[in-house]
């Protein structure tokens, strides 16, 4: 290993990747090399687990150093890097191994001064070979972070007709004009473009069901803007313009009416409970930790404030032995907001007694989604959908709302409203960041300039629970 020089990891250069999907060829290859790298002292049953992985690594390494062709392979061997399921540990040590044989020239990057690391092909001779890009598996199931066999939840021809959606989005989408208009530095892999439907498994959603599973949730993953920076997402380009964010205006309580066989109030700010909160004075603060606990409470098996959530009213405390990170005192109960939200939608008070009620609503939600990709699709248009979101290209954001609506307006039997919003750089006090393209509200009329939550001006090095 040695230290990265200037040129070779500034942001002018040629800059290639880690593509995570690519794999050698020739496994008999990278099975003798695996055989030839320098073992660590661990369990049988751990060294075999090690070994299958360390191999998939290293043909994944070797692809991207072909492909890559006369450049360095950029990869991050940061702790909290994630490459698809690689364990970042094992790809840290493989690195370091092949280094120490001198088969690969490593480099350590400057997290300083923004110098990334890299690979390059040193004594390791790769004439000759060639890679492939493994495929994933579009529908999937995982259950506390393990993927687990799909077939056990959901029958084979769902499963098929899912699939073949699936492959018809990716497709569209790996044709698709997707381009970057950012820093070199902050450039994602625009190659990685296909989407997986990954469902989890519940147990028991309600006491009435409470020895039987539900297969919920079911959202898209996987390609690279949906984990993107939220501030980097305005460099995207779609079709050589810039995107428009669309996305449905409180969903979560609409999909909960829909649950409950109503139709939601129109015209209406569902999380102002002006009248129903003790203090709750419609404040940008206010509405913002009141949506905070909608969207916790769809998926609460006890009713306790989570400790995320502040509310205006809050007391701070300072930090003491005592209190180790506890610096707000809580005014607020859960109880009050519940009670409150009851109040403010009364034909919602059976659904909220139902647990882990969310993962319903999120397949509901996926599901919706798609059948909007498919007819965008079918009218030529690009859409990289976002959860209950999607980005368009600017000038064809109408189109996608009313395609929005009719969707809604198909499978609830009431239209969403649809916020929209063309992402362009904000000023600082209006910047992007506080935008959670993520969460399951994005009103661009209702964000605040800046939440300050309680806790978060503590001393450096301490964290708020």
């Amino acid at each position: 290993m040695r230290k990265l020089e200037q040129e070779e990891g500034s942001c002018n250069s040629p800059r290639y990747f880690l593509d995570p999907r690519l794999r050698l060829n020739c496994d008999g290859y990278v099975s003798r090399l695996v055989e030839k790298l320098p073992s660590e002292e661990r369990s049988r049953a751990l060294r075999r687990d090690t070994a299958e992985m360390t191999a998939r690594i290293v043909s994944c390494l070797l692809a991207n150093l072909i492909k890559a062709k006369d450049r360095r392979v950029i990869v991050s061997l940061h702790k909290n890097k994630k490459y698809g399921d690689f364990s970042q540990n094992i790809l840290i040590s493989t690195v370091h191994r092949m280094d120490e044989l001198g088969w690969i020239d490593f480099v350590c990057g400057s997290l300083k001064d923004k110098m990334a690391s890299s690979i390059a092909t040193l004594s390791i001779n790769l004439t000759g070979l060639g890679y492939r890009t493994e495929a994933k598996q579009t529908v999937i199931a995982k259950h506390k972070g393990k993927q687990v066999h799909i077939e056990t939840y959901l029958p084979p021809d769902i499963i098929g007709h899912m699939e073949n959606e699936m492959l018809e989005i990716n497709e569209f989408l790996a044709e698709a004009n997707i381009s970057w208009e950012g820093s070199e530095w902050d450039r994602p892999d625009l190659e990685n473009r296909q989407l997986q439907r990954i469902f989890n498994p519940v147990e028991g959603l309600n006491e009435e069901n409470s020895e039987k599973d539900f297969i919920g949730f079911g959202r898209l993953y996987g390609a690279f803007w949906v984990g993107m920076k939220k501030d980097l997402r305005q460099y995207i380009r779609i079709d050589g313009e810039r995107p428009a964010y669309l996305d449905f205006c409180q969903m979560n309580v609409r999909l909960a009416y829909f649950l409950s066989g109503e139709h939601p109030p129109a015209n209406e700010d569902l999380y102002d409970l002006t009248e129903h909160l003790a203090g709750y004075d419609g404040s940008k603060q206010w509405r913002w930790a009141v949506k905070e606990f909608f969207n916790s409470v769809w998926y609460c098996t006890n009713h306790t404030m989570p400790n995320n959530i502040f509310f205006p009213c809050d007391e701070k405390l300072r930090p003491s032995k005592k209190r180790q990170n506890r610096y707000v005192k809580k005014t607020v109960t859960y109880d009050s907001v519940y009670y409150a939200i009851c109040r403010k939608h009364p034909k919602l008070r059976k659904i909220l007694e139902r647990r882990k009620i969310g993962y319903e609503m999120a397949r509901l939600e996926s599901d919706i989604m798609v059948r909007i990709l498919l007819l965008l699709k079918g009218k030529g248009v690009t859409a990289l959908p976002i959860h209950d979101g999607l980005m368009v290209p600017a000038s064809r954001a109408e189109q996608a709302r009313a395609v929005m609506a009719q969707v809604s307006q198909e499978k609830l039997g009431f239209a969403i409203p649809v916020a929209s919003e063309i992402l362009r750089p904000q000023p600082q006090e209006q910047s992007i960041q506080t935008i959670d393209l993520s969460s399951e509200v994005n009103e661009f009329k209702y964000l605040p300039e800046e939440i300050n939550i309680p806790g978060e001006e503590v001393a450096k090095g301490k964290k708020t629970k």
